[in-house]
């Protein structure tokens, strides 16, 4: 899956955090409607405790990035996609786009397109209690 070093130096994996839903978001710091986003990921953190965030820099640098990801107030790990080799494992083409991977590690949902935090609770809906 996703692995390598995230935005703050950090070496982060997506595997850790096996046991508890994650929204895997691909983003980038010239995408506009990511930059409304991050927000409402923020607050779906706050709205559901158990939940985790991953996010994918997307065609982008990590300096870029990191000021991006700064200035929007993001808690969750981020890394640059180099070469774009995480955009083609996951389909992605263009961001933003979230997919939801369960507690399982399976792929439960995908949304392409800004997120609302009426997608989040509907893509969340479909997980087992």
């Amino acid at each position: 899956m996703i692995s390598g070093m995230a935005l703050d130096g950090r070496d982060v994996a997506l595997a850790d955090d096996r046991g508890h839903p994650v929204l895997v978001n691909f983003w980038a710091s010239w995408c506009i409607p990511c930059r409304d986003e991050f927000p409402v990921l923020r607050q779906a953190l706050v709205d559901h405790p158990g939940l985790r965030v991953f996010g994918v820099a997307f065609q982008d640098a990590a300096g870029p990035a990191r000021q991006f990801a700064d200035h929007a107030g993001a808690t969750w790990p981020s890394i640059v996609d180099r070469k774009d080799h995480q955009a083609g494992i996951w389909s992605v083409r263009a961001p933003p786009v979230t997919v939801l991977v369960g507690p399982d590690g399976a792929v439960r949902a995908r949304h392409v397109g800004q997120l609302s935090r009426t997608e989040i609770e509907r893509m969340l809906s479909g997980l087992p209690a």
